[in-house]
């Protein structure tokens, strides 16, 4: 059985091209999740592009979560930025990193493109 988290993390890295990020953000980003006893680490290198390793090195910004909870992130059923708000998840240092990483966590699984959905709404008429 695979980890979806794993599987998010290399998916960063398998990405050819990995689409550049928006702005000019850069620093590292680490991920510190909780799964029970024991945390896992992801470091993530926020450039043009973004670039994680298992790592426990020094970062600009960390972000502190429960490895399920973050499962629901990556699938797109929770919001990071409201999680962050409403204490779900815990981030220190350079907001502007976790912002930038919020671009890399999918949306809602039944949201849209609010262009595709202006476009069709234009023919419709």
């Amino acid at each position: 059985m695979t980890d979806p988290i794993v599987d998010f993390f290399e998916g960063l890295n398998r990405r050819r091209p990995p689409p550049p990020l928006p702005g000019r953000i850069r620093g590292r980003l680490r991920l510190d999740l909780r799964r029970g006893d024991r945390t896992d680490h992801w470091l993530v290198t926020i450039t043009e592009y973004a670039r994680a390793t298992t790592d426990h090195g020094p970062a600009d910004c960390v972000i502190t979560a429960e490895a399920p909870f973050f499962e629901r992130l990556i699938k797109g059923q929770e919001s990071a930025i409201a999680a962050a708000l409403r204490n779900k998840l815990a981030v220190e240092g350079d907001l502007s990193l976790f912002i930038q990483f919020n671009r890399l966590l999918p949306g809602p699984p039944d949201a849209h493109d609010p262009r595709t959905w202006a476009r069709d709404r234009r023919h419709d008429r």
